[in-house]
């Protein structure tokens, strides 16, 4: 026996439907809105570690020329960079901008003091920083004297 009905759905499957694609679409939306936010974090936390990588290889290139402990100059890559204690002097933001390459697209960094760098995205939310605390969603290069330099980053706020 053959049944006589046309093909398709009803309105209340088209709507059941719909309703579902609704719920999902209302879960799923909030975990991918943060996703800058969360990919300009990590593009710090990469940061955080070229700087401590290039660090040691500036070290370990002033210990072989016999620069460390001393202030001097040390060329990089056609870069010179001035070291103090066989580290790049944060005096100058552009001592380090020699010796970790970054794109100036992407990062800014700034001389705060004679003894820190801090390094951030462009384009994130620094607002009128005047010391390094007040940055967010940034990478600081501390040198102390008499020791080993800092690198610390801050990933709050980085949306």
């Amino acid at each position: 026996m053959k049944k006589n009905y046309e093909g398709g759905f009803t309105l209340i499957e088209l709507l059941v439907v719909v309703i579902i694609l609704g719920i999902l679409a209302v879960t799923a939306a909030p975990k991918f809105m943060s996703l800058t936010g969360d990919a300009r974090a990590s593009t710090v936390k990469g940061m955080k570690g070229a700087v401590q990588g290039s660090l040691g290889l500036v070290f370990a290139k002033a210990q072989v020329s016999g620069q460390s402990g001393l202030a001097g100059t040390l060329t990089i890559d056609g870069n010179a960079v001035t070291l103090e204690e066989g580290y790049p002097d944060p005096a100058a933001a552009a001592n380090l901008s020699g010796v970790v390459e970054f794109d100036p697209l992407e990062f800014t960094a700034v001389a705060i003091a004679p003894d820190e760098i801090v390094i951030h995205p462009v384009g994130a939310n620094t607002g009128a920083a005047t010391v390094s605390a007040d940055y967010v969603c940034a990478v600081v290069y501390t040198k102390v004297l008499g020791d080993s330099p800092s690198v610390t980053f801050n990933v709050a706020d980085c949306d």
